[in-house]
């Protein structure tokens, strides 16, 4: 998205489930997820359920095959489980480069995981705009698992205390669970009218399980959050976040 002034940048979010590219009819079309993606027009992108050479969706690796198909260049994956020949795990596309910081083990009935990787906004090595990322997909379930992993990002996070920072993903969680609050009562908050958005199932939205979650940095500005209505690519909606950062 252009810049508002100056000294500030829009920047369009998302954060999907694309279940490793499987339609409502059960198939397969990892082009059908990335037009539902290139649509929407993000900046960022947190993925989970992402396929990487794993032989159901043809040895494929996604999160590359996105990152060519949607525009979005600079793309990273953080594995959670091996699969069928291949991995399963989370991914982030990225309009800016990326760099991966951390690979965080998360527990879970079946192992999972948080990506944390750091954006660079500015071309100019001096100038220094970074913007910190989580992708994650947290158990489901199991709230023992949910807040032991929600304590997990939380002691990540602190490693970038001021700078901005962007929590997404699929938290198999509603408003008001005792996880949301726990990151809520953290690190992370969501943005105005970010909370009770149903996200899932996609074909009948009926809950909120996909989040948004931004830092306590001063630098954060105006934001506003929708689901993005497409029904047949994923039984997730996507989340968009748009959201203006200062400098």
């Amino acid at each position: 998205m252009p810049e508002t002034a100056a000294e500030s940048l829009a920047i369009r979010f998302m954060t999907y489930n694309i279940q490793h590219g499987m339609g409502m009819e059960a198939s397969i079309d990892i082009e059908r997820t990335a037009a539902v993606i290139a649509d929407a027009g993000p900046d960022v992108v947190f993925l989970q359920e992402v396929d990487r050479f794993v032989s159901r969706s043809g040895g494929a690796d996604q999160i590359k095959r996105l990152a060519e198909l949607t525009g979005l260049p600079h793309a990273e994956f953080g594995r959670s489980i091996d699969l069928d020949g291949g991995e399963y795990g989370n991914g982030i596309l990225s309009r800016y480069p990326l760099r991966r910081l951390a690979l965080l083990e998360l527990p879970g009935e079946e192992p999972r995981s948080a990506l944390v990787c750091r954006a660079e906004l500015s071309s100019d090595p001096e100038a220094r705009q970074e913007l910190h990322l989580i992708a994650t997909h947290l158990d489901y379930g199991s709230e023992r698992c949910q807040l032991d992993s929600a304590l997990s990002i939380r002691q990540a996070s602190k490693l970038w205390r001021g700078a901005p920072a962007v929590l997404g993903g699929d938290f198999n969680a509603m408003p008001g669970s005792s996880v949301l609050q726990e990151l809520q009562n953290g690190e992370w908050r969501a943005a105005p009218g970010g909370l009770g958005i149903p996200t899932y199932p996609s074909t009948k939205p009926l809950c909120q399980i996909d989040y948004l979650l931004l830092n306590h940095s001063a630098r954060w500005g105006e934001t506003s959050v929708q689901a993005w209505t497409e029904r047949e690519a994923s039984d997730h909606l996507p989340l968009i976040m748009d959201a203006v950062l200062h400098f």
